[in-house]
């Protein structure tokens, strides 16, 4: 342990960096009124904007007696099989923390203290297994928790300028900051590497329990992220066929016996992890055949698109690790693959293949994690004919892969009196650029976690008397965001991007939600338009975040194309016609809650459709159906 005392150190100093706005913001306003989930529309952090509207309700779904994730968003498809179940263990993780902690505030926090601590051990235990001085590892691991985004940056000193310069005057938080992701789901992609590290798969002979251990944490991933699970698992076949190729001993002849080895050890961990990861399989399986899957994965996805841009310097950092650490072997090979031919029994390369089996084989496993999230983009976008937000892959994954690569490849060259020169300066550099971030960031958007008591009475109200699994209809992103998330209530529109819910209904419920308030058709035909057509980001926002992605292009993201638009219109009238005869929608509507500010009340009497006012106070009312 006091080996390791500096990792245990800057690990807490780390998370005590990424918690500090925690600290800071209850000070710069009324402590009583401090609320971590909490924001304003157009203010705040995007941040802690997403935790609200996409996680907390996965949470809140596990702590109301749910083992699944589903659909938080629309009552009628709660509960149903969905993709979302890929994300069901960290919910588990979370809300373990609030039975800890009290509270769902309380877990959030706490997260920000004790996950960014946990990825920065993680990250120091890989490295020391191949950085040949315990410094390069605390270096990797304070830049991966924070400043991550510096590996895009290199090797141009203006842009890494420009980064530390921005952290006076920062647009967010820290990226680790973002719960679940990468706050819990990278540390849970480090383990399940780490622990397929551990055994030593080519020259150890682990036991039983050390692969069934690698197999459970490479099980669980496929609860937690579906971009986990799939570099992973091409990360672990691509270390599988370099086994196979690796062992070769002649043309035909098989495998020599640490390669044999090497196969049956992932064989056990294999197994285990696809025992483990069998339930979420038949939940997709299920979701396939519900008829949904094709309209969500639409929604979801974006045109196919090249990612040579982002990942070309990655290439390169590629390359120096392998000059770096295979440089004498591959030197030698081309008189190796000579020697073949002079002798029948020569091995394919032997200098090669002896390093690689022995080793070397560590460090072919971790670059073929690194080189995984590099191939995913493209390969996923050809395989499935559109791109899954492939960025995803790189920043989460690659970025991490790719500073640890890095470090790894300049500790061989470095001289070891030039280390701590280099190393010190760097963490300083990076803890200072943290710490700043955070602090100017707290500083800049406090006032939008002061929690308004009229919203705090509303939600009282929603817990306390609506009826089970209520569905509210709201005009506004902000009830739209904080609905599922502080009540038990779900959205009549919904936030489309986290709901199964087809497209075509996600437009009739808009629809027949801006009917009841009575929009006009110009009205409701801007709000189809894309938003750089003269809609502002506010009246823009509820609509783009109900369909997201959908008929998406490269340039206009929100934008809808002119048939399409006029179909829309004229299934407006309809429900316009239905409203003012007195009609409901064909819809579960329980209550509708009302803004009091002039721009959000509706501009038809409710009463009209048989709803009456059951709660009221300065901010907010709630109108009941009475039918």
């Amino acid at each position: 342990m006091k080996a390791h005392k500096w990792a245990l150190i800057l690990a807490i100093i780390c998370g005590l960096i990424v918690g500090l706005p925690h600290f800071l913001i209850p000070k710069l306003i009324t402590p009583q009124t401090y609320d971590p989930l909490h924001f304003y529309l157009g203010q705040g952090s995007s941040i802690t904007m997403e935790e609200v509207y996409t996680y907390v309700p996965e949470v809140r779904e596990i702590l109301e007696g749910k083992f699944w994730v589903t659909d938080t968003q629309v009552a009628e498809y709660s509960g149903r099989p969905t993709p979302f179940a890929g994300e069901t263990g960290l919910a588990w993780v979370m809300a373990g923390l609030v039975k800890l902690t009290g509270s769902m505030e309380n877990a959030f926090m706490a997260a920000d203290f004790l996950f960014p601590a946990i990825t920065f051990l993680l990250v120091y235990a890989i490295m020391i297994s191949f950085a040949k001085e315990k410094i390069f590892g605390l270096a990797a691991g304070a830049i991966v928790v924070l400043w991550p985004e510096i590996i895009a940056l290199i090797p141009y000193p203006a842009a890494i300028l420009s980064s530390i310069k921005s952290a006076f005057n920062p647009r967010d938080f820290l990226f680790i900051s973002r719960n679940f992701h990468p706050q819990l789901s990278l540390p849970a992609y480090l383990f399940a590497f780490w622990c397929l590290l551990r055994p030593g798969l080519a020259t150890a002979r682990p036991g039983l329990l050390r692969l069934v251990a690698a197999g459970l944490a490479i099980g669980f991933l496929f609860y937690t992220y579906i971009f986990n699970w799939t570099a992973f698992g091409l990360g672990l076949g691509l270390f599988f066929v370099s086994v196979v190729l690796l062992g070769i001993k002649r043309p035909g002849l098989g495998f020599p016996r640490p390669g044999l080895n090497t196969v049956r050890y992932l064989s056990v961990i294999l197994v285990v992890a696809g025992l483990v990861a069998a339930p979420y399989f038949l939940q997709v399986w299920q979701f396939r055949q519900s008829g949904l899957a094709a309209d969500f994965f639409a929604k979801l996805s974006l045109p196919k698109r090249g990612f040579f841009d982002l990942t070309a310097r990655h290439w390169i950092f590629v390359l120096v690790f392998l000059i770096l650490n295979f440089g004498k072997v591959i030197s030698n090979l081309p008189r190796d693959l000579a020697e073949r031919f002079k002798s029948s029994r020569s091995s394919i390369g032997t200098r090669f293949l002896d390093f690689a089996r022995n080793d070397g084989k560590s460090l072919i496993l971790f670059l073929c994690f690194w080189i995984a999230p590099l191939i995913l983009p493209d390969l996923m976008q050809n395989l499935l004919g559109r791109d899954l937000e492939g960025k995803h892959w790189i920043r989460r994954i690659a970025y991490p892969f790719g500073i640890m690569g890095l470090s790894i490849a300049i500790s061989q060259i470095i001289n070891k009196k030039w280390i701590k020169l280099i190393c010190v300066p760097l963490i300083l550099l990076v803890l200072a650029y943290g710490l700043i971030r955070q602090t100017k960031m707290s500083y800049k958007i406090a006032g939008s976690y002061a929690l308004n008591p009229d919203k705090q009475e509303l939600y009282d109200w929603i817990n306390q008397n609506a009826v089970p699994s209520a569905v509210i209809m709201s005009w506004r992103w902000d009830e739209m965001v904080n609905i599922p998330a502080q009540t038990h209530a779900f959205n009549f529109s919904p936030i489309g991007m986290r709901s199964i819910l087809p497209i075509n209904e996600a437009i009739d419920r808009y629809l027949w939600q801006s009917a009841i308030r009575g929009e006009s058709i110009p009205e409701v035909k801007k709000a189809f338009s894309s938003i750089g057509e003269g809609g502002t980001r506010e009246e823009g926002e509820a609509l783009s975040r109900v369909f997201y992605f959908t008929y998406a292009d490269e340039n206009i993201v929100f934008n809808f194309p002119d048939e399409k638009i006029t179909e829309i219109i004229n299934k407006y009238k309809k429900n316009l016609a239905l409203v003012d005869d007195g009609k409901l929608p064909p819809y579960r509507l329980n209550y509708i809650l009302v803004v009091k500010s002039l721009k959000f009340q509706p501009k038809k009497d409710l009463r009209t459709i048989e709803f009456n006012l059951i709660f009221n106070n300065s901010d907010y009312e709630i109108w009941g159906n009475v039918k």
